[in-house]
Formats: C-alpha cells, sequence, structure tokens
C-alpha cells in the first residue's frame, strides 16, 4: 500500500477543511466541493500530494501497469486516424490527465521502435506526431517529466500544456483520456419522498474536524435539469436512494470541442 500521508499534514487538512466549511454562509460545501478539496489541495490533496498511490505498490493499478498492449494499440488506433484525416502534416494527441506517464511511454516508445523497422506509413506518421499532455497536479507532471525524459528532448515531440496555453480551433489530432471522467469531483443526490435532495458536507458539532453528511435541497438547478434530460422519474425511486451527477463533464467536453478543429475521440 501507498504511504499515507504524515499525521501533522492529515491533521493541517482537516483544520484547513473545518475552516472553509466554518467560513460558509450554511457552515456546509456540497460533496463536489469537498471532493475537490480532499483529491486535488495543492501539497495535500490525493493527486498532489508527493507519495506513491497508483502501481504495485500504491493503491490501485490500472492497465497500462499491467502491460504495454494497452498503448500499443491506441498507437495503431492513432495512426488509423491519421490516416482517416488525409496524413496531415502534424497530427497532435493530447492525453488529459496523464497519471505517471505510461500511457504515453508506451505509444512513444512502441511508435519510435516501429518507425524504424516497418512500412513508410509508421515513419511518416511519427514526422507528423506532437503528443501532448494536460495534467493538473504537480506531483504527477514531475513524475511524467522523469519518465518520459527522452522524448522531451526529441523536438516538437512531448510538450504539457494547460487548457490556455491552446488555442480555440487549433487541434488536428485526438483528445483521450484514461479514467479520468471517473476522478471529477461529483454532485451526491438522494431521492426523498419523490424529490431530488442533495448531500452536503459538515463539520460535527462535537468535533468541526469531523465531518458528517447533511442532506438538503440541491445547491443548483441544473441537477434537476440534468436528469429531466435523461428522462428520470424521481418517483419510481425508493427514499434513500443515492447517486452520483458529474455535471464537470458538459464544461469538459466543450472546452474539448472548442480546442479541435477537425476531430476527436
Amino acid at each position: 500500500m501507498s504511504q499515507p500521508i504524515d499525521s501533522a499534514n492529515r491533521i493541517e487538512f482537516r483544520h484547513l477543511i473545518a475552516d472553509r466549511i466554518a467560513a460558509h454562509p450554511q457552515q456546509r460545501v456540497t460533496f463536489k466541493t469537498f471532493m475537490e478539496w480532499v483529491l486535488y489541495e495543492p501539497t495535500l490533496g490525493y493527486y498532489a500530494a508527493n507519495r506513491q498511490k497508483i502501481g504495485a505498490g500504491g493503491d490501485f493499478v490500472t492497465s497500462p501497469h499491467l502491460s504495454a498492449d494497452f498503448g500499443e494499440l491506441l498507437a495503431e488506433q492513432f495512426l488509423d486516424l491519421w490516416r482517416s484525416l488525409a496524413r496531415p502534416n502534424l497530427f497532435q494527441v493530447v492525453e488529459m490527465g496523464a497519471g505517471q506517464g505510461l500511457i504515453a511511454a508506451d505509444v512513444l516508445k512502441y511508435l519510435e521502435r516501429t518507425q524504424k523497422s516497418t512500412a513508410s506509413d509508421y515513419a511518416a506518421f511519427w514526422q507528423a506526431l506532437e503528443y501532448i499532455i494536460i495534467e493538473k497536479s504537480p506531483v504527477l507532471i514531475s513524475e511524467q517529466q522523469n519518465a518520459l525524459k527522452t522524448f522531451v528532448e526529441i523536438e516538437r515531440k512531448l510538450t504539457w500544456r494547460t487548457w490556455e496555453e491552446m488555442p480555440d480551433e487549433s487541434i488536428v489530432g485526438c483528445f483521450f483520456s484514461n479514467e479520468l471522467v471517473d476522478a471529477f469531483p461529483v454532485h451526491r443526490i438522494e431521492i426523498q419522498a419523490g424529490q431530488l435532495q442533495e448531500v452536503y458536507v459538515a463539520s460535527s458539532e462535537s468535533d468541526p474536524t469531523q465531518f458528517v453528511e447533511v442532506v438538503s435541497s440541491p445547491s443548483t438547478p441544473e441537477l434537476q435539469s440534468y436528469l429531466d434530460e435523461l428522462g428520470v422519474d424521481l418517483s419510481t425511486y425508493e427514499d434513500g436512494y443515492r447517486s452520483e451527477i458529474n455535471l464537470e463533464t458538459f464544461s469538459w467536453l466543450e472546452t474539448v470541442a472548442k480546442k479541435s478543429v477537425r476531430a476527436t475521440c
């Protein structure tokens, strides 16, 4: 298992969250806000703390930890997309949330190796390829750059960018991610008497650094609109039924669409 955040940092983090909740007008925050803090708070959040989290010695593994096959198959898919776009001189693969850089490494190693020994399509694709990583965690960026330093040294082959550094309608190629959307902070909802309610996080009265759930009316009408669009009939659910709504997905997809010129995947 991964090394836990040390006790001092854990206590500091709890007090930080408790102070933020206390400062809120209703002295509670949505589960989405709480999840955002817990995962991404600089130096303290799960994905931002400098500790091993992913892989054999961490909390979980993903497909790229098991073999290079996943990345190599993606590389072939990218090649097919390049061909379908009539072999543009610049083809950009944008990986959003690259973890430890394993997929990027497998894709780039495979294409570099293959272009040296097989049909000319691979060599031409390698020349056209630019691999771009969008990553919000400074810790993971550091891991990625260490794992991919060979390709950083090749001109224009691999870069890191933010969304703000990427002009609208500038990308010819493919956007992709692996297990990214399920890490977006979500709203938690509960059904009571056929009505939509939302789960909030508040501090315990006995100890502000212990957190409890509070169920109340939704924080935004977008939650009901989301269910209405899907045709969800809340009256068919038992009292206490809970689920999650990931509203952040919509803004993410809108951003991807704005940055793309011709094709996304």
